[in-house]
């Protein structure tokens, strides 16, 4: 059985020599191939500043995406803020409370748990567009969800808001409750800066 000091002197440069790149390697892929130069203290002036610039647009970015999603909370905070007082009741994908297309809603969207049609009153006064999330509570302040805008009600109704429920007997039991309706997240970006 050969021992490390029958190796020939040329195989152990080989197995440094093999071991070292794939230390560098490992090194390069987890801190990048400027950090791992960066660490090894490279002399040259203009990849030293290479590496500072590239280090400032990154806290720079960071600073920009801490930003945006604090100015995206105040917003959200500010429309939660404005509550609507509304009746909520349920509809099913029948043609007697729909249409003759009772799986398609009025955003061309299929139906699915988690959504609503509103009124047109107060799709009109919030300036709601489909995909817009509310939320929905009683006037007691129970919670009863966050909900998707996806369906629009026939023009008679005023502050009203229907929750898509798939069994009859699940809409007929909810029945029709007093509460309000808050406005939490629009899926246009740039309308939540608008608003104020």
């Amino acid at each position: 059985m050969k021992t490390l000091k029958n190796i020939p002197k040329d195989i152990h440069l080989i197995l440094l020599i093999t071991c070292t790149f794939f230390i560098v390697v490992n090194c390069m892929q987890q801190q990048g191939l400027f950090f791992f130069l960066a660490d090894c203290r490279v002399s040259n002036p203009e990849l030293k500043n290479l590496l500072a610039i590239q280090n400032e647009q990154h806290k720079v970015e960071k600073y920009q995406n801490e930003i945006i999603r604090l100015q995206n909370e105040l917003h959200q905070a500010k429309e939660l803020q404005f509550a609507v007082p509304v009746s909520i009741t349920a509809y099913n994908p029948v043609p007697d409370q729909t249409d003759d297309t009772p799986f398609i809603t009025a955003s061309a969207d299929y139906v699915r748990d988690g959504i609503v049609a509103l009124s047109y009153d107060l799709e009109r006064t919030l300036e709601l567009e489909f995909g817009d999330i509310v939320v929905l509570e009683t006037r007691d302040g129970e919670f009863l969800g966050e909900f998707e805008f996806q369906d629009r009600m026939n023009k008679r109704w005023r502050n009203k808001v229907d929750i898509f429920m798939w069994k009859v007997q699940d809409a007929k039991k909810f029945g029709k409750v007093p509460g309000r309706m808050y406005v939490k997240r629009r899926r246009s970006a740039h309308r939540i800066a608008a608003d104020f």
